[in-house]
């Protein structure tokens, strides 16, 4: 069940770095304690007007990433995301030249 402040992770990168993101999202701990940041990179969807018992559908191979380990870790997610999807607008800037 989906609480608010969690990342879902594309199917792209849920396949390439999935030990990564196992070992993020075993952090527990009290998102309340992180500042909330939004970034440029990532889209937010506000669940608050959905209706009770509602609910956002995600694709099979998606991952879901924990509030707290969403907190502490929003950069590496990105990061992670764009590794994964260098054709989405939202990774520009974000590859190594390399």
């Amino acid at each position: 069940m989906m609480h608010g402040r969690e990342f879902i992770v594309s199917n792209q990168a849920t396949a390439k770095h999935s030990k990564t993101l196992e070992e993020i999202n075993s952090e527990k701990g009290s998102a309340g304690d992180i500042p909330l940041c939004y970034s440029i990179r990532s889209s937010v969807i506000n669940t608050n007007f959905l209706p009770p018992g509602g609910g956002i559908w995600i694709t099979h191979g998606q991952f879901i990433v924990n509030a707290f380990a969403t907190a502490k870790h929003l950069d590496t997610l990105e990061r992670l995301n764009a590794d994964a999807n260098p054709e989405s607008v939202l990774s520009i800037g974000m590859h190594s030249t390399s």
